[in-house]
């Protein structure tokens, strides 16, 4: 029973907070501007401590006389409150055409964008011509055999489904293509500004090969599972497979909604998956009111508009939202299967046997440099202590020949049989000694 409590508030829980985060469209554009201005208000200040360091001098300067000037103004209109001037008019004027600029609304505005374009020009254009263009065309048909009604009937079910296919190839598809490249721009454009204002900068998968990687198999991922979904409405079984695919399309349109914030995070695919698979009770809750609203049509190309509609407002209550963990005791995997396939689908359809081989040679391989690594090292310790080595005997050889000197000068004294006195005092070897001649005295 308290398992059935704790994934019934999971879900509640998630499709609040899908609800919720739909708010901050009408708020973040001006705490956007209010960073903004903060880091604006920074950045000058650090400017003018800069320039006060450059400039230390005592004498006052224009900007502070300048700012003089202006006070005196001021308190010269308090005390004459029924009189201005033009040039104090004119100054108020330019001050305010400075100071009040108009708050910038740029996600509202790319939001704006994205229920235009998918709204205005896809989606109209379906429904005028389902709507405007058909009808005309078939009444135009009909005044032509209004005597044969039958022969007209035959007629026109094989040209709707013509006059369908031409329209979809030479304008819808076009359009469909060109709005969903569009919107996959603005939608990282309003992903990232909302990340950058909870988050700071975002983190990315450093490596671009890698990061490649990764987008490849997160699009073949998420194809597949829509392919499995399908395949899951289709089971005999009344109730079950439409359940089953409501299910499926709950946690892929959260994976949609909160793949931005974890990419932004740093954060891979398994990553993200097990994510979902084990805390699914609140995703299920999460993507429950994007599910109900394109399953409204059963025409694929009017669901995908509706998604590119409303994906946007999802995309900020996924920023926004802090997901509900621990609400299962199990998980929920439903993406194995399809991550299996794509295994396949990358490894060239090769059986686990070579995947295993593969991983026993990574590991012979690793375990081979980290050998040869090790002998580096041990060669490098050797050749340090071989010079620590050489330099303490080549210490020792300066050394000597002072003590050999030593002993020459004991075994010359112990030999010699006339010493003299000097002959210890001088350290080398003296010329003999001269008799003194005696100097002539004067008389």
């Amino acid at each position: 029973m308290e398992a059935i409590k704790n994934i019934s508030l999971g879900i509640i829980y998630g499709l609040w907070d899908s609800i919720r985060g739909i708010g901050l469209l009408w708020h973040i554009d001006a705490e956007i501007n209010r960073i903004n201005e903060e880091k604006e208000a920074e950045r000058r200040r650090r400017k003018r401590e800069r320039e006060q360091r450059r400039n230390p001098s005592p004498t006052p300067s224009s900007a502070a006389a300048m700012a003089r000037e202006e006070l005196k103004e001021l308190i010269q209109q308090r005390d004459i409150p029924d009189e201005r001037s033009i040039s104090s008019v004119f100054k108020r004027s330019d001050n305010n055409e400075l100071t009040t600029k108009k708050p910038e609304k740029r996600i509202a505005k790319q939001v704006l964008k994205c229920c235009l374009l998918n709204g205005g020009f896809a989606w109209l254009s379906i429904v005028l011509f389902d709507q405007c263009v058909l009808p005309i065309v078939k009444f135009a048909i009909s005044l032509f055999f209004s005597d044969d009604p039958s022969y007209f009937t035959y007629l026109w079910s094989y040209l709707q489904p013509v006059l369908s296919v031409i329209f979809g190839m030479t304008w819808l598809l076009p359009i469909f293509l060109l709005s969903k490249f569009v919107s996959s721009l603005w939608f990282a454009e309003i992903a990232n500004s909302a990340y950058r204002i909870r988050k700071g900068k975002p983190q990315l998968i450093p490596n671009f090969s890698k990061l490649l990687a990764d987008f490849l198999f997160n699009f073949l991922v998420q194809v597949l599972f829509l392919i499995q979904s399908m395949l899951v409405n289709l089971l005999p079984i009344p109730y079950i497979g439409e359940i089953l695919c409501f299910i499926h399309l709950s946690l892929l349109y959260s994976l949609y909604c909160f793949e931005y914030k974890w990419f932004n995070m740093g954060w891979e695919l398994h990553r993200r998956l097990n994510y979902i698979e084990n805390n699914w009770p609140y995703f299920l809750g999460f993507g429950i009111p994007l599910t109900v609203l394109t399953n409204m049509t059963n025409s694929i190309i009017v669901s995908s508009c509706i998604f590119s509609i409303f994906f946007p407002l999802f995309i900020l209550s996924g920023n926004e939202a802090i997901p509900i963990v621990d609400a299962a005791n199990f998980s929920m995997r439903l993406f194995s299967p399809v991550i299996f396939t794509s295994n396949l689908i990358f490894t060239r359809g090769g059986p686990p046997k070579l995947n295993a081989d593969k991983l026993v040679q990574q590991k012979k391989q690793l375990l081979i440099q980290q050998g040869k690594q090790l002998e580096e090292h041990n060669l490098i310790q050797q050749h340090i202590e071989n010079e620590y080595l050489g330099r303490s005997r080549s210490r020792q050889t300066d050394e000597m020949p002072d003590e050999s000197y030593n002993l020459q000068r004991q075994h010359s004294s112990r030999n010699s049989h006339s010493p003299s006195a000097s002959s210890s005092q001088h350290r080398y070897q003296q010329p003999p000694n001269q008799p003194r001649v005696p100097s002539a005295k004067r008389t």
